[in-house]
């Protein structure tokens, strides 16, 4: 009798959380095991929607979620201070790439919306600086003299 999607991704991810653990011992090299484990969990799971073992990918989707927030975090106390102001264009890019991931679909709108945040905060945190302000200034004015 085949298990349970739950069932069979909680088996999965504590057998890769103890084989990450054994990993972590060899190499000597620092890493998430919790993380590891999920994630190859979502990605063998993924794999198996791919080929249509698996029809439902909620449980994919929640697993990849916990990896997202994973990233983030880890992100985020790994990046300079003042790159914390791009939290948001960050969180939803990951966002696009995971549902892009769980529905092999590309969301051009969603893809547009991730790149003008971008863009946007770029403006925002580029003015934070008096030279780039001018430069900025000097760029509305020509334009407004054309």
């Amino acid at each position: 009798m085949i298990p349970n999607p739950l069932t069979l991704a909680i088996i999965g991810i504590t057998a890769a959380f103890v084989v990450a653990l054994a990993v972590k011992r060899v190499i000597a090299r620092q890493f998430c095991a919790l993380c590891a484990a999920v994630s190859v969990t979502w990605i063998a799971m993924l794999a198996l929607a791919y080929a249509g073992a698996i029809t439902d990918r909620t449980l994919i989707a929640l697993l990849v979620g916990q990896s997202v927030t994973g990233v983030y975090y880890a992100a985020e106390t790994r990046v300079p201070k003042r790159w914390t102001l791009f939290r948001l264009p960050f969180i939803v890019t990951l966002t696009v790439i995971a549902y892009s991931a769980v529905v092999a679909t590309i969301v051009p709108s969603a893809m547009l919306v991730a790149l003008a945040l971008w863009l946007a905060f770029g403006i925002v945190y580029a003015m934070r600086n008096r030279a780039a302000r001018v430069w900025f200034a000097r760029i509305v004015d020509c334009c407004r003299r054309w």
